[in-house]
């Protein structure tokens, strides 16, 4: 057993999968437009300006009052931050990082799932990953 080597295995085409038989084009009819994409980062740039123009960045309390994710206040009720959270951005740099990104996942997902399919998977996105940050109450 020691010292003995295995023999390669030798691919076959019996065991690749069929070749289809046509190609799918998956960007044929794909908009550079896609409506609720584009609307939501609008949304995004409106509440980034709202929170320039209202100072909310200036300082840590500021955050939090925009409704920034504070496991304190959420356990004490306030579970609307775990949403509002997903919204606000703490510097421009990270609205367009972000926004880029929502625009090359949402064309790809509206013209694959639809304008309403990507809003939940959007929404229930940010709520994942809001909750996964809040620790629970006994680990430490």
């Amino acid at each position: 057993m020691a010292g003995e080597t295995e023999e390669p295995l030798t691919v076959t085409p019996d065991m690749l999968a069929a070749a289809p038989d046509e190609r799918i084009d998956f960007e044929r009819g794909m908009s550079y437009r896609p409506p609720a994409t584009l609307a939501l980062m609008t949304a995004l740039v409106a509440i980034y300006g709202w929170e320039v123009s209202s100072r909310s960045l200036a300082s840590q309390a500021g955050i939090v009052d925009s409704g920034a994710l504070v496991r304190s206040r959420v356990i004490e009720g306030e579970y609307w931050r775990m949403f509002s959270a997903t919204l606000l951005h703490g510097s421009l740099d990270h609205l367009i990082g972000n926004c880029a990104a929502l625009y090359i996942l949402g064309m790809a997902g509206e013209h694959a799932l639809g304008a309403w399919r990507v809003l939940l998977l959007y929404v229930a996105s940010g709520l994942a990953g809001s909750r996964a940050c809040l620790p629970d109450r006994d680990r430490r």
